[in-house]
Parts: C-alpha cells; structure tokens; sequence
C-alpha cells in the first residue's frame, strides 16, 4: 500500500511539473511575440519629432529624456508627477504605443563618452512599456529621426559609404529595408501619406504614399518642416524663415512674420509655439491660430520645443534650463525639474 501511495504522488508531481513546464514554454513564447498596433496610429507628432522627439505622450504617460539625468530614458505622468527611470540608454527620437517605447540611442553623446563596454552606443531600440524592461534591438547603424506608423518603424540611418538614407522596418524587427536613397525626415504622416520638404533634392512639399510609393506635389518653393493637419500644411519657407501655411495647393498664408528656427503645434491644433531667429532679440513665442494673438513666452534663445497635452518644454539654447508652459491657456511658466532617480 505505501509504495502505491508513493507511486501516486510521484505521478502527482510529475502532472503538476509537467503543467508548470508547459506554462512556461507557453509565456516564454507569449512573452517573445510582439504586440501589433490598429492601423494608422503615430508614435509622435510631426512638431515634437522636428524638435528632436525628446518628449513623447501616450495614454496618460509622458516618456522623455531626461534633463537631470543626462538624457535618459525616463516616464511621468501628464502632470509631471511620479517620475521614474525607464533606462539608461541617452535617447531622441521617442516613439510610443500601448505596448512599447521606440528610440534612437545615442550613448556616444552622453557625459563621458558612453560606457566602453558597450558594444553599440547608436541604433534603433524598443523596450516595453510596461513591467520589465525588455530591450529590442531593431538596428545597430547611428538613426537620426524615427516615427511609428502602425506597425512600421520609419527612419534615417547613417552609412559611413552611402550617407543619409531613408528606411523602414517592422516593430518587431524582422525586416530593415532601404526606402528612399535621401535623407528625407520622417516626422509627419497623415493620412497614409509621408509629408516631406524635398524628393530629389529638391525642397518642395510632397506627399508619398507609403502603400503605393506614388508622389503627390503639395507646394512648391523652398520649405522646411512640413506640418499637415485636417485643413492645412504649415511649413517654414526657407526664402525669409517665416512660418507659412497653404489648403492643400493653395496659396501661402503668412503666419508668423518673423525669422524663426523652430516651431510646433498643439495637439488640438490652436495653438502655434516658435523661436524667432534674429541678431538683435530673440523669444520664444505662442500664436493663437483662432483669434491671431500673438504672445512672447519668454525672452531668450531656446530649441527642442516639445508638446505633450498639459505643457510645452523647451529648453534654454545652452542646455542649462529647462521649462514647462502650460497649454490651457493661463501662460503659466516653471522651471522643469525632474530630478535624478536615486
């Protein structure tokens, strides 16, 4: 009797053994499948991707480089509470959905020059958004600007031989194919269409249709920047560096009459924020796109104005000050300071 009992309990933990084996062959292939996207869906905005992408909103969570931490990878809520690491990669370019987080490293700017003991300090990565942080490698070679669309990853990567490239790939990188031989950016898509200040070398406004490849003239003239929404596409007319709009192959609208380097556009599409460029005086400012009013935020030279739902960043010319300005309409003003994870 007790070596059947015996002999039951070890088929007892044999079955449970085997089921624990099989759960975990199961999650192990769950865990390595990646998550697609519905069609259509951006990974950032056109502005924030022209600003360098160091912001990025979705669903409720803002991921973006650090400024306390010398660029890393970092998360906080739409209020720019709970801040926590994400990684140690130095980032650009950050791209997000439900699932995941996409980046372009570039560990070779960081404060020392990168670890020595890592193998690749550049390259496209993807980690996940949520519990451990998995990293994915999708390429290796220095990328410069990115942008999710769907379940595609769109960006320009440096060869040492060809130069500046645009290419495409998959989110779970599988596949990393040449798309067009020039270093057109990949910043806005709209409507399946890529809008892009020059095809050829040239510097007007096209639309390319990223199923068919088929090239559509939006604008002609010298541009830069190229912003489309439901009515308009704003761009930066490289004749006088104002900031212009046009209906789709009408004729241009002057918006900000003056030189400016660097704009970007709310998420509901009120509101234009830019840096005049001048010799004299310089200002960020903000155009109310209803009523036309038009208000300087701050006097100064600033760049890499970033957009998220509740405030604008933007950052002192030097790199030594960084703030946040509210998009509701009150024109509060703070010092951004997120300190340092412990």
């Amino acid at each position: 009797m007790k070596k059947k009992k015996n002999k039951k309990i070890a088929i007892a933990v044999l079955i449970i053994a085997g089921v624990f084996f099989v759960i975990m062959i199961v999650f192990l292939i769950l865990s390595g499948i990646t998550k697609k996207n519905p069609e259509g869906i951006l990974g950032n905005t056109a502005g924030n991707l022209y600003n360098l992408g160091l912001y990025c909103e979705c669903d409720g969570t803002i991921y973006f480089a650090n400024p306390s931490d010398d660029g890393v990878l970092y998360k906080m809520t739409s209020d720019c509470r709970n801040v926590k690491k994400v990684y140690s990669d130095k980032i650009r370019y950050i791209n997000a959905d439900k699932n995941y987080i996409y980046y372009a490293r570039n560990n070779q700017l960081k404060a020392g020059g990168g670890s020595i003991f890592s193998v690749y300090n550049t390259g496209l990565y993807r980690i996940n958004a949520r519990g451990n942080a998995k990293l994915k490698t999708i390429c290796t070679d220095p990328v410069a600007s990115v942008l999710l669309y769907g379940n595609d990853l769109y960006y320009q990567k440096y060869h040492s031989t060809t130069g500046l490239y645009l290419y495409n790939a998959t989110i779970d990188g599988n596949s990393d194919k040449l798309l067009v031989q020039e270093g057109l950016i990949p910043a806005c898509i709209y409507n399946g269409s890529m809008f892009v200040s020059g095809i050829n070398e040239d510097r007007n406004i096209w639309a390319l249709d990223l199923k068919t490849g088929d090239r559509r003239l939006i604008y002609q003239g010298m541009t830069y920047f190229p912003i489309a929404t439901d009515d308009w596409v704003y761009f930066i007319d490289l004749g006088d560096y104002h900031v212009y709009r046009t209906a789709y192959g009408g004729e241009k609208k002057e918006i900000v009459n003056k030189m400016v380097c660097t704009y970007n556009i709310s998420l509901d599409g009120r509101y234009l924020y830019y840096q005049t460029d001048r010799y004299d005086s310089n200002h960020i400012g903000v155009i109310d796109l209803t009523t036309g009013k038009d208000t300087v935020i701050l006097e100064g030279t600033f760049k890499y104005i970033n957009v998220t739902s509740n405030y604008v960043f933007f950052t002192m010319f030097d790199e030594t000050t960084y703030y946040a300005y509210t998009t509701d309409g009150t024109g509060t003003l703070n010092l951004f300071e997120p300190g340092k994870a412990k």
